[in-house]
């Protein structure tokens, strides 16, 4: 018997602590190919996918004092899809793995446990799922080529950058003020709403650089804006505020393939003109000044509190998981009116990408946050998905009339979520 086992990172030890039968902490990435999927390819394909990344071929285990990833025995299995969008995962049906593979007509969906990696990992390990399936349809991929074993896969990447700092210091930095709250009618069953929109990068990019900005703070702008044109309560002490996740990686380094991101923050003050350019450069202003290694080295030190701190890191697992939740039922409040997180592009032969017809990303959501925008490009086309766990669409329907206002007719599609709930 295999006894293998990986230690979580110390932002992915947080996830199974905080989840909850209705919030898992995952999301999704899915992409649609030029032909119908057949499951036994998928299912050796994954089976491959995890040869490849054996990291995340486990099943989550509880210690005395913190979770920790054991090698998972059971087949591997993939699943027709039922097209209910970030349903909860039943992980006993599932083989216990963190990780949900399904499949419909000729679309793959992957639904990713936060507690494995962050989503720039998942577009690795999805791309290669991706390659796999092809090669095994008769496609000539040289996949060891194409996704090489790199130094540092399984690194504590929080840990090797960690730099002492003192605790409030570090809580002053990550914690901060209530936020301005999306609200509306939630979904009473399992499934989120889905909105997609596409474009050509170009044209995004050519609007973007007319603006001065880069496109992820355009992006980000103009969602913050819609949501406050619509349904965002805005008050002086719940300001509209946008997290931004960032790629550590880009900044410190390395090849880490679990947790490795960081969250930028950008609050609007409440008396900016509710317009497109007001928005633009608070979120510009802002983003420029957070993304450096100084502005967050507090955020990963912090991050390895459960690890650091004497008394979190040999407080018993029980005992957390209780503290945990009993601040959650206590905070009444949000910290972000949404979330943008652009995965940016996916890094795959033209081989590959000309047999792609979709690519999309779905952020996860919450009843204090119903309302996220994920953003990824593939091959020439821009992806934005908006994913809701409340009826009402207003801010998705105001998202893209300013992109159209902008000259950036998206091409947008939907699951129609709402009529189910109305039905």
């Amino acid at each position: 018997m295999n006894n293998t086992w990986y230690r979580m990172d110390n932002s992915g030890m947080l996830y199974p602590i905080i989840g909850t039968l209705s919030n898992q902490s995952n999301y999704r990435l899915s992409f649609r190919l030029d032909r119908a999927i057949e499951e036994e390819k998928l299912t050796q394909a994954l089976s491959m996918a995890y040869q490849r990344f054996p990291y995340y071929n486990v099943t989550v285990e509880r210690g005395f004092f913190r979770h920790y990833l054991a090698q998972n025995p059971y087949p591997v299995k993939v699943w027709k899809d039922d097209g209910m969008l970030l349903a909860r995962t039943d992980f006993a049906k599932n083989g216990y793995h963190p990780i949900r593979v399904s499949y419909w007509g000729n679309g793959v969906f992957v639904t990713f446990f936060h507690g494995l990696g962050d989503g720039a990992a998942a577009k690795i390990f999805c791309g290669y799922l991706l390659c796999a399936y092809l090669t095994l349809d008769g496609q000539g991929l040289d996949l060891d080529a194409l996704f090489p074993v790199k130094d540092g896969e399984t690194e504590n990447a929080y840990d090797t950058h960690y730099r002492k700092l003192p605790f409030w210091d570090g809580l002053r930095k990550t914690a901060g003020g209530h936020a301005a709250r999306v609200t509306g009618c939630y979904f009473v069953k399992d499934g989120l709403a889905c909105t997609q929109g596409k474009i050509e990068v170009a044209k995004a990019l050519e609007v973007a650089h007319r603006m001065d900005c880069t496109l992820g703070q355009l992006l980000a702008a103009v969602a913050l804006l819609s949501a406050v044109r619509t349904r965002a309560r805005v008050t002086p002490k719940h300001p509209p505020i946008v997290f931004v996740p960032i790629d550590l990686r880009k900044l410190f380094g390395g090849n880490t393939m679990l947790n490795f991101v960081g969250m930028l923050k950008v609050i609007v003050p409440q008396d900016t003109p509710l317009s497109v350019e007001a928005y633009v450069e608070q979120v510009k202003q802002q983003l420029t000044a957070q993304s450096n290694v100084d502005s967050l080295q507090p955020t990963v030190s912090f991050t390895s509190l459960l690890s650091k701190n004497p008394l979190v890191k040999w407080l018993p697992l029980g005992l957390k998981m209780m503290f945990s939740k009993l601040g959650r039922s206590l905070a009444k409040e949000t910290k972000q009116t949404l979330i943008c997180s652009n995965l940016g592009k996916v890094d795959l032969p033209k081989e590959v990408t000309e047999h792609l017809e979709d690519w999309s990303f779905a952020v996860n959501v919450n009843r204090r946050t119903p309302q996220n925008i994920g953003v990824v490009t593939y091959g020439d086309t821009l992806s934005v998905t908006w994913t809701r766990q409340i009826v009402q669409k207003d801010i998705d329907v105001e998202f893209y009339r300013i992109m159209r206002e902008l000259g950036l007719d998206m091409t947008v599609n939907s699951n129609y979520r709402e009529v189910g709930h109305a039905l």
